[in-house]
């Protein structure tokens, strides 16, 4: 497992329950002189959840189990937070759990776990993070 996870989940447990975020919690830490803003989804992801990175803002997008008739909304387009870059920190969004699908990664300010870059907010599901 990598360093940054063992942080991140101590921080995690020790970490009051606050609703300043209603779907989205924050760990702040240092390491190597450098400043980490994790935030992570309180719910965890399954199958039927998309996660969008689209413009500077996340989505919770979950697709209903059963469709009832036509003209039914297909599904919950939630936005779960608002971001931009920051230059003196590094920013990274973890998605609890396993979704789907994790799309607008690597094009704008969102980067992927495959192109982790510090000037960017790195979005990846949990075992992704656990790599890092």
């Amino acid at each position: 497992m990598g360093e940054l996870y063992n942080i991140f989940a101590e921080k995690e447990k020790k970490l009051k329950r606050s609703d300043f975020f209603s779907s989205v919690g924050l760990v702040k830490f240092e390491k190597d002189q450098k400043s980490y803003e994790v935030f992570y989804t309180k719910r965890k992801a399954n199958r039927r959840i998309t996660i969008r990175c689209e413009a500077n803002t996340v989505y919770w997008d979950e697709i209903p189990i059963r469709f009832v008739g036509v003209g039914m909304r297909r599904g919950v387009k939630e936005p779960l937070i608002t971001l931009s870059p920051a230059k003196d920190k590094i920013r990274i969004f973890v998605v609890k759990g396993e979704p789907n699908a994790i799309t607008g990664l690597d094009d704008g300010i969102f980067g992927s776990f495959r192109r982790y870059d510090e000037k960017l907010i790195n979005v990846m599901s949990e075992a992704r993070f656990k790599e890092l």
